[in-house]
């Protein structure tokens, strides 16, 4: 091996050594700060929790006295009896007109 790559490995190795523990003190720190978040985050959860159990909310159920007539449901969409009895669409009546009349022009007749 040449001195160039001698000389890169122990550039690499320098980086190394001393990033490694600059790395993990870092991550050390940041799980620290992280669990002592969580630990207030669990403790004020837990006063909440207490608070509610010695003094349920109560809600007042207020009358509904002034409550708005219900709107008028719409009208089902007008059908067409065929002679067999059969009660059509008009809305299925329109749509398998509109595919006739797409499929004709595509195909050239009108």
């Amino acid at each position: 091996m040449s001195g160039r790559t001698f000389v890169v490995i122990f550039f690499f190795w320098a980086f190394l050594t001393i990033i490694t523990p600059t790395l993990v003190q870092l991550s050390e720190t940041a799980k620290s700060q992280a669990q002592q978040l969580n630990d207030e985050k669990n403790e004020e959860i837990k006063a909440r929790r207490i608070m509610a159990e010695k003094h349920p909310v109560r809600t007042p159920i207020a009358p509904a006295i002034n409550s708005p007539a219900p709107s008028p449901v719409p009208a089902p969409a007008p059908t067409i009896k065929s002679p067999g009895n059969r009660k059509i669409s008009l809305g299925k009546v329109l749509t398998e007109s509109m595919k006739l009349l797409v499929n004709k022009t595509r195909v050239g007749v009108i």
